[in-house]
């Protein structure tokens, strides 16, 4: 059985050595299998281009042979994280302060999906002003968050 955490853990690592964030991390094991990361650069966040794709993915490529966690053949994707980039990790909210996020919350209630300016992040969670009126968000609820572009008019 394969242990994606360690490979998560291993290819944050690898791909820091490189100077790149992994900011996500998409997988299917299926018939079609494949894995597509989405990262960035670490010395200027939202400059990742082709040719920097196109490193990562020659780098991840190599790991993951030796690694083969899909014992058989697969699809590798590496990719910008995009305008509407996932927020995965405490660093990631704290980046996104002031900026306009949209959050999952799943709890014991149900879900719900809140859309609204990062005006704090915390030990406890996240919270955000919608229309006004302040909402926590405790880290164990939130269960998929990215920023939301603003095309403009």
């Amino acid at each position: 059985m394969t242990d994606w955490s360690e490979i998560e853990r291993e290819l944050e690592e690898l791909l820091a050595e490189a100077g790149y964030e992994l900011v996500d991390l998409q997988r299917s094991t299926g018939r079609s299998a494949y894995l597509t990361l989405f990262a960035d650069r670490l010395d200027e966040p939202g400059t990742i281009g082709v040719e920097d794709c196109a490193t990562l993915s020659r780098l991840v490529g190599r790991y993951l042979d030796q690694v083969d966690p899909f014992r058989g053949a697969y699809r590798l994707q590496v990719s910008s994280p995009g305008v509407d980039r996932p927020l995965r990790t405490r660093p990631h909210f704290e980046r996104a302060m002031g900026q306009v996020v949209r959050v999952r919350r799943e709890s014991a209630a149900g879900a719900r999906t809140f859309q609204g300016r990062l005006v704090a992040v915390d030990e406890a969670g996240v919270r955000l002003e919608v229309e006004g009126a302040e909402e926590a968000i405790a880290w164990p609820e939130v269960a998929r968050a990215n920023l939301v572009y603003d095309w403009g008019e």
